[in-house]
Order: C-alpha cells, then structure tokens, then sequence
C-alpha cells in the first residue's frame, strides 16, 4: 500500500508543476491534505492494532495485515476521488487573493 501512496504524491508533485503557476495555494492546501490523510491511515492502522491485542476483535497477524491493507487503500482511494473538490475550492480562494492583490495594485497605481 505504500507504493499507492508513493504513486499519489508523485501525481500530486507532477501537478504541483502544472498548477503552481496559477495557484498561489494549492501546493501548502495539497501537502496539507496528503499529511492529514497520512495521518488519518497511522491512526486507524494503530486503532487496529490496539484492538487486536486487547482482545476486542479476534484476528491473527494475517488477517490483521489483509484489514490494514483494505482500510489503507479505502482511505487512499477516498483522497484521490475526493481531492477534485479540494482542488476546486482552491481554485476559487486563489482567485479571489488574485483579485484581491489585482484591486489593491489598481488602488496603489491612481
């Protein structure tokens, strides 16, 4: 699962190049959102773990790496489905610091 990962912040890095141009925020908003579902994973993935060793759900090593694997990728492909929206938003800030930073240029000009 590691390697989805690794695939997705490469994607991430090669849009980084194309969008950076235009949009002051996304790379901070983009590395923001990777670290929080990066985050999100360790946790879950420790919350397994801890309720496997207390007894609270019956799994062996195997099963409990099958699950990790799942929730891992679950997790991963909400991101990626889930970041055109991001992406959108972001968008729309960036336009309107542009326009923000364009009237106030205008103003400083007269």
């Amino acid at each position: 699962m590691n390697k989805l990962f690794t695939f997705l912040l490469e994607i991430f890095s090669f849009s980084k190049g194309r969008e950076e141009k235009s949009m002051s925020v996304y790379p901070e908003v983009r590395d923001s959102v990777v670290n929080l579902v990066d985050f999100i994973k360790t946790k879950t993935n420790e919350n397994l773990v801890e309720a496997s060793r207390a007894d609270i759900v019956e799994l062996n090593e195997n099963q409990l790496n099958t699950i990790i694997e799942i929730v891992d990728a679950s997790i991963t492909q909400g991101m990626t489905a889930g970041f055109g929206e991001i992406e959108s938003c972001i968008k729309n800030i960036d336009k309107t610091i542009q326009k923000n930073t364009a009237t106030k240029t205008n103003k400083k000009k007269k």
